[in-house]
């Protein structure tokens, strides 16, 4: 990754979370469609401002060589006025959204970036990606421990306490994401610290639960939904480790 390309998802992080962090409560609280045109805009604007102050300054100083930085800026300008709309309604309002719009910023960069010759290496090792068979594992390893998990987990905790309150189980489904996000990438990348990663998790949600296990049968419930949450991740990640190796 060359430096530009750090100084555009630099220029990406500020005019998102520094200067507009309030962004997409405001597109989802503007009525009409020249409100929110107007307010993609200026986030645009914001990203092209801060994009040229990092760049321009000690750049090349050929004519071809500027003008191609600055119509680089402005592609990723308006590619990232379009990417925006995904943190709008009807796609997800939560975090889904939101995470999608930043991994699509990001990609974005450096996509288009690479095609204008600063990485030249980039495209290749992106179209070795598409066609490797652990970017499909990987792909498989996360749907099965974050989808799969979420789906079985309430169906197996279900039979124990279906009348479980809303907004617990709402949280306990937010919890469950994670953790099972945590254990299948920390099997995966950080194979060594698999026993440890496990027990301190264990441990961390165990702490935060303690006060609720005075309710009857609810260290039963607990241990269910923890236990085959973990054995979800676990072999998810185990998946990816023994099939689909670096």
């Amino acid at each position: 990754m060359t430096l530009l390309i750090l100084k555009l998802v630099c220029s990406h992080v500020v005019a998102r979370f520094v200067l507009q962090p309030d962004l997409q409560a405001k597109l989802k609280a503007t009525r009409g469609r020249s409100g929110i045109t107007a307010a993609l805009l200026t986030q645009s604007c914001l990203f092209m401002i801060f994009a040229a102050l990092l760049t321009i300054p000690g750049y090349s100083s050929s004519p071809l060589a500027l003008s191609s930085l600055l119509w680089l800026i402005a592609i990723l300008g308006a590619t990232r006025t379009v990417i925006s709309l995904v943190e709008l309604p009807p796609f997800p309002s939560s975090w889904q959204g939101f995470a999608l719009a930043q991994i699509l910023h990001v990609f974005a960069i450096s996509a288009i970036a690479s095609r204008f010759g600063e990485i030249p290496g980039l495209s290749k090792y992106l179209a070795g990606v598409c066609v490797s068979p652990r970017t499909y594992g990987l792909i498989i390893a996360y749907g099965v421990s974050l989808g799969l998990g979420g789906v079985v987990v309430p169906m197996i905790t279900g039979l124990l306490r279906p009348e479980m309150p809303v907004g617990a189980k709402n949280a306990g489904k937010y919890i469950g994401v994670l953790e099972r996000l945590l254990l299948t990438t920390l099997i995966i990348y950080w194979p060594t610290l698999d026993a440890t990663a496990i027990g301190l998790i264990f441990s961390a949600k165990s702490v935060a639960r303690f006060p609720e296990f005075k309710a009857q049968n609810f260290a039963e419930y607990y241990l269910l939904g923890t236990l085959t949450s973990f054995l979800i991740a676990i072999a998810s990640g185990l998946l990816v480790r023994s099939y689909f190796p670096r």
